[in-house]
């Protein structure tokens, strides 16, 4: 569905708090290949350590440094990365099973629970992030606004979601409507049903504006079939997406943004 006044897309079922904690709990999400490189043993190689680093020298040529906070820190590994770099990390997630492997994997604070029932003190953090995160909020609004409460004046808020601006999301969501739903392939992993909200870099940069937020940049990244390369996706599949996030980049933007948002 698409918001009239704003051109919000978002769900007509809205996936909740306490459905997104019991499936990010469950054995079906902990054995598939999103949180295999989430552990002590991680490749340095792979495309979202390169990319938590590429978000991380940005925030270092931005001058910024201090108490990071990573909400829906999953078992820490961008935390692990910032701790490294120097950061004082804090992470918030709600499913206990990520909170214990963050716990083990790299004996970071996290909190078991969401941002609002954290209850940190007003202006805590210099930085903020959300990797894939922000597509989840039941109330994206209310969540920044949290968010912008526990950031100093002038701290960054970091965010990685999906382009529904895009070419390649256009065209992925046109394929799944004209095969009622049974288009295989990459689209389920990119565009899983759990996600509440899509943004354009319009609408993202709207809400952060309403919430306490200025945009400063906007990066675009490409699509990964299999969650950043880990699932076996046929290389004809791998071959397609390729050419339309490529294509899609030159119209539109790619399949993900990356926004660095200062607080106001």
């Amino acid at each position: 569905m698409c918001c009239p006044e704003c051109g919000l897309v978002y769900s007509s079922q809205l996936y909740s708090t306490d459905q997104s904690r019991s499936f990010y709990d469950s054995e079906e999400f902990w054995a598939g290949p999103l949180v295999r490189g989430w552990s002590r043993e991680f490749d340095e190689q792979s495309p979202e350590v390169q990319l938590f680093r590429q978000a991380l020298a940005r925030l270092k040529d931005e001058g910024v440094s201090g108490k990071i906070l990573d909400v829906g820190c999953s078992s820490g590994l961008f935390l692990e990365l910032a701790r490294r770099e120097g950061w004082e990390p804090y992470g918030v997630e709600i499913s206990e099973r990520a909170v214990q492997a963050a716990r083990e994997n790299f004996g970071l604070a996290v909190f078991c629970g969401t941002l609002e029932e954290a209850r940190f003190q007003a202006d805590s953090f210099d930085a903020v992030t959300l990797w894939d995160v922000i597509e989840h909020f039941d109330d994206p609004k209310a969540s920044l606004r949290e968010i912008a409460r526990v950031t100093r004046p002038g701290g960054v808020l970091v965010i990685c979601t999906p382009n529904c601006g895009s070419l390649f999301h256009k065209f992925l969501r046109g394929l799944h409507s004209v095969t009622f739903g049974r288009v295989p392939g990459p689209l389920p992993l990119l565009y899983p049903d759990k996600h509440n909200t899509y943004f354009t870099p319009d609408t993202l940069d709207d809400v952060l504006s309403r919430t306490g937020f200025e945009t400063v940049q906007r990066q675009g990244f490409a699509a990964h079939p299999g969650r950043w390369l880990r699932a076996k996706v046929a290389w004809p599949v791998r071959a397609a997406t390729h050419v339309l996030d490529r294509l899609s980049g030159l119209v539109g933007g790619r399949y993900r943004m990356l926004v660095f948002a200062r607080r106001r």
